[in-house]
């Protein structure tokens, strides 16, 4: 009787523990690049390579790579 009551018991904690993941942790900050003071910084002043290019089409699915800009969106 006490195997199957701790196995109900654990399974009740861990079922409460991602319950509180779930609905008591905040949602990650939302980043435009990498953090401030990283030494991976985007220039806007300098185009994109062939190699980027070529990885932010695949990123984004389309074939136009005069729309890619470092630091963000056309618009």
């Amino acid at each position: 009787m006490r195997k199957p009551l701790r196995g109900l018991l654990r399974f009740l904690m861990d079922a409460l523990i991602a319950y509180g993941e779930v609905y008591m942790c905040p949602p990650p900050p939302e980043l435009a690049g990498p953090a401030p003071g990283h030494p991976e910084q985007l220039r806007p002043d300098v185009p994109l390579t062939e190699t980027e290019h070529a990885l932010a089409r695949q990123l984004t699915g389309d074939r136009r790579p005069e729309e890619h800009r470092r630091g963000g969106r056309r618009g």
